[in-house]
């Protein structure tokens, strides 16, 4: 009879402490210093910086991830990336991926040096993972929050139904009665949102704009496996656009050829105090900032260090006139805020200064021919 109750006991241990973990609440702190919404992770028990993407459907590993977490390629695969280009990358497989108290098994990514994740040795967290647990973001405190079980909203909380579609997360989009449904939700995207010219839904939304009102420029983004340099790119600001039933005014939209309807994370924190996606029952929870968004400000030129070991225009104001006009899209220069291609170690240390002077207020630049610019930033 001992016996008997000892065992009923211990199940009864058992399966508290079952529950207790499916419980489980974990908090992480993140960053977006960098663009992107990083935390720590880690993959076969080697801490890791994890870059949260809910707009990519697996992950993505860098090479350096590859060797210091002793992953194991197997098998490759054709992966389409967010310039819309297409190419064969290796496949690994990560044996244990752990955030805070919750661990995954046998989780299969890509592998690709995309400069960001290989600089920062950031691991490209993608929908695989994310939907099978429930997360919550404070972005005044910068905290993550990450559960098992869905997460009760605030009373002050607007409700969102998104749709996993490819294990990416969709959402509609109003602007100014005009529906845009799957609006990809894109923590892995920096910027505010992006549109296809392409698609019926711009083309009405636009001609309802003031040309005036049109900015035109040569923009440059980086995707998985390509970078994109002097796209045609138009853009505009628009009011009462409403997402998850959150009115949002001086909404930037970049509008191009080749992209997809998204929204990224830029918006996101700067529209939200606080966002809940419960992945496990399809919803998303909404805390408004209430605080209206400035007009977005960009440098009228923008600078990339290319294959060549040369600083290279990559974007461009288009107006007829700015501070950059004697530039153009592909030229090289000598100098960037006093310093030269030559004085970089490598690409790496060139991404993370020019992330420190998109901060500053103008570009000190001396062309190959010694001319010397003050770039500034205007509203486009």
């Amino acid at each position: 009879m001992k016996k008997v109750l000892l065992l009923i006991a211990l199940a009864f241990c058992i399966a508290k402490e079952g529950t207790a973990q499916n419980h489980e609440i974990d908090s992480l702190t993140f960053s977006t210093a960098k663009g992107l919404l990083i935390f720590e992770g880690y993959l076969n028990d080697v801490k890791t910086n994890f870059a949260f993407d809910t707009g990519a459907a697996m992950g993505v590993l860098n090479s350096k991830n590859v060797s210091d977490s002793d992953i194991t390629r197997k098998g490759s695969t054709k992966i389409n990336d967010s310039q819309r280009n297409s190419a064969k990358l290796d496949l690994a497989k990560i044996n244990n991926l752990k955030i805070g108290t919750h661990s995954l098994q046998n989780i299969t990514s890509v592998v690709a040096d995309m400069p960001f994740l290989y600089c920062n040795t950031a691991y490209l967290l993608g929908g695989d993972v994310i939907n099978k647990l429930n997360w919550k973001f404070d972005f005044k405190k910068n905290r993550v929050y990450i559960s098992k079980t869905p997460f009760a909203p605030e009373n002050d909380m607007q409700e969102m139904p998104v749709k996993i579609i490819g294990k990416r997360h969709f959402s509609p989009l109003v602007v100014q009665g005009t529906v845009i449904d799957n609006v990809l939700i894109d923590f892995g995207f920096a910027g505010n949102c992006t549109m296809d010219l392409k698609f019926s839904s711009t083309k009405e939304i636009m001609s309802k704009i003031l040309p005036e009102n049109i900015y035109a420029s040569k923009s440059s983004s980086m995707g998985l496996n390509s970078i994109s340099v002097g796209k045609t790119t138009s853009s505009f600001f628009l009011d009462s656009v409403i997402f998850g039933g959150v009115v949002v005014n001086n909404f930037k939209v970049n509008a191009m050829n080749d992209t997809q309807n998204k929204i990224g994370l830029l918006f996101l924190k700067m529209s939200f105090n606080q966002m809940i996606l419960n992945n496990t029952e399809l919803k998303y929870w909404l805390q408004p900032s209430h605080v209206a968004p400035q007009k977005q400000t960009t440098f009228d030129a923008g600078f990339y260090l290319n294959d060549k070991n040369k600083i290279e225009v990559v974007s461009l104001n288009g107006a007829a006139i700015h501070t950059a006009q004697s530039l153009n899209i592909g030229q090289t220069i000598k100098e960037l805020n006093g310093r030269s291609a030559e004085s970089f170690a490598d690409k790496c240390a060139f991404l993370n200064w020019y992330a420190e002077q998109v901060k500053k207020e103008e570009f000190a630049v001396v062309t190959e021919k010694g001319e010397k610019l003050i770039i500034r930033k205007s509203v486009f």
